[in-house]
């Protein structure tokens, strides 16, 4: 496992267990979120029975905009944001079992919603995924933060690129090409959807999109 290198395009501070992992296999790793964040100012209020966060992000500017209303039952997307949430003090009712495959988590979460009102927590860049499968009666979105291009141009080019979310793939591509050589990994359906846009290929795509299941896989590759 001499000289590789990776790239994954989420900050330093995110990515504990991937650093632990290429340290000890001799693998150069460069950590770099290309998208940055600012909130968006909304008088909206929440006016639903549950409240659907697909991100970390999406639930810190939540409670940036708002007082959390105990009587709404909170949603997350899976394990890693439901975990942030319940660290924060509060309680998940819903937590979607893969992550990575939004489709199958809004066929859980409609089934589970059974036609209670629920309010979407989005970016500017969110694709709403995940509403695609929801019948509820009604279905309320609320664009709470905005999510900037921060592209960065590499001077080399990368054995192994991880994209962590469709907006980190088109700043990535504004200031960098991809080698047919190099192998990629996307961070669920939507950011494999993505990359096809650009005629590129993901071999591999997580379903839980955690490091957990991103370590497992690379030990794989580079058995």
């Amino acid at each position: 496992m001499q000289n590789k290198s990776i790239f994954i395009s989420k900050n330093p501070s995110e990515t504990t267990l991937l650093q632990n992992f290429c340290s000890e296999n001799n693998v150069q790793l460069i950590s770099k979120s290309l998208i940055s964040f600012s909130a968006i100012k909304s008088d909206l209020l929440v006016e639903a029975e549950v409240v659907f966060f697909g991100s970390k992000n999406a639930f810190d500017y939540y409670l940036l905009n708002q007082k959390h209303d105990t009587k709404l039952q909170i949603a997350s997307i899976g394990d890693s944001t439901a975990s942030y949430i319940v660290a924060k003090g509060y309680e998940v009712s819903f937590t979607g079992k893969s992550a990575g495959n939004p489709e199958k988590v809004s066929l859980e979460l409609n089934e589970w919603l059974n036609n209670r009102s629920i309010c979407f927590i989005k970016s500017t860049e969110s694709k709403g995924s995940i509403e695609k499968y929801i019948h509820s009666k009604k279905i309320q979105k609320l664009v709470l933060y905005e999510t900037k291009f921060e592209s960065f141009t590499f001077e080399n080019e990368f054995d192994i690129l991880i994209f962590t979310s469709p907006s980190n793939v088109n700043s990535y591509l504004k200031s960098n090409k991809i080698s047919d050589k190099t192998k990629i990994i996307a961070w669920g359906k939507t950011t494999e959807n993505e990359l096809k846009k650009y005629d590129l290929n993901s071999q591999i795509v997580l379903n839980e999109s955690n490091f957990e299941e991103l370590i497992q896989t690379l030990k794989k590759i580079f058995s």
